[in-house]
């Protein structure tokens, strides 16, 4: 939770700029997509799968740290079936 708070209290700043919902700021973050996703990641996908730095303890799935980046894309179109 740590870690998260100042990225989703950044991003909440940024969505508060086009005004707060009625429902409140509350509502605004739970149903962002940026932070929800985030939080699901870190939740269901970071388990199991390596990320940035971050190791599970019982590693189940492929590091994830450069995950569609440039590099990953070349090596994916390169050899798809490659780690």
């Amino acid at each position: 939770q740590r870690k998260l708070a100042p990225r989703e209290a950044e991003r909440a700043k940024k969505l508060a700029l086009d005004g707060i919902p009625v429902q409140g700021a509350s509502h605004l973050a739970t149903h962002d997509p940026l932070i929800r996703g985030e939080r699901v990641f870190w939740k269901d996908c970071a388990s199991c799968h390596p990320f940035e730095g971050e190791v599970p303890e019982k590693i189940k799935g492929p590091d994830l740290t450069a995950y569609g980046s440039k590099a990953w894309i070349k090596q994916v179109l390169r050899d798809p079936d490659s780690h």
